[in-house]
């Protein structure tokens, strides 16, 4: 299965996209954007839709996704739980720093089966002007 944004897509400025792929025995959710309050229930339903066909994996990538809050956060850990309930896996891929941030302030690393905590790039203290 090629990757979500491979041949130049670019994910949208803002707002969320979410499209999947099937593969033999493993789904992937490609996210891009941005993920939030709003946004997050559009999420959850293209899990609830792709997890309703039970796949042993579920792959989510977020290699476009520029941003998320908690109430992205929580999607995924639930679909983590629900995948692990059903004896499946989630797999999450494609992490860029301001969600690799919140997953690991949040303390979730482990639980989201990511590969131990990467380097936390501290705040930024410069200030403009």
């Amino acid at each position: 299965m090629a990757s979500c944004f491979s041949g130049g897509t670019d994910p949208p400025p803002s707002g969320l996209s979410i499209t999947v792929q099937h593969g033999d025995g493993v789904s992937v959710l490609c996210v891009a954007g941005e993920l939030d309050l709003t946004s997050a229930p559009r999420l959850r339903r293209a899990v609830s839709t792709v997890l309703a066909g039970q796949p042993p994996v579920l792959v989510v990538d977020l290699s476009g996704l520029g941003f998320s809050d908690c109430a992205g956060l929580r999607v995924l850990i639930e679909a983590r739980r629900q995948q692990a309930a059903r004896g499946h896996r989630l797999r999450i891929t494609g992490l860029q720093s301001p969600v690799r941030r919140l997953i690991h302030l949040a303390g979730f690393d482990a639980h989201l089966g990511l590969a131990g905590p990467a380097p936390v790039p501290p705040p930024r203290t410069d200030r403009p002007g």
